[in-house]
């Protein structure tokens, strides 16, 4: 594998099934930087996520997260 290529881990799953508490310790382990998605789509609209939901739908949060 071409180590210069930056590696990821995604977590999925269900609310409060702890992958923010995973991906942290495990980012942290790997010396790696956390990302939470959810609050990179929040900082580049400007608001929280259930903001984005009532105002511009499921459909705008989903576009958000793959751009």
């Amino acid at each position: 594998m071409d180590r210069a290529s930056k590696d990821n881990i995604v977590l999925i799953g269900m609310p409060g099934a702890g992958k923010s508490t995973v991906g942290q310790r495990a980012a942290a382990e790997l010396g790696w930087r956390f990302v939470e998605l959810g609050r990179e789509i929040e900082a580049l609209a400007g608001m929280a996520t259930g903001e984005i939901f009532e105002f511009h739908g499921d459909a705008h949060y989903r576009e958000l997260a793959v751009d």
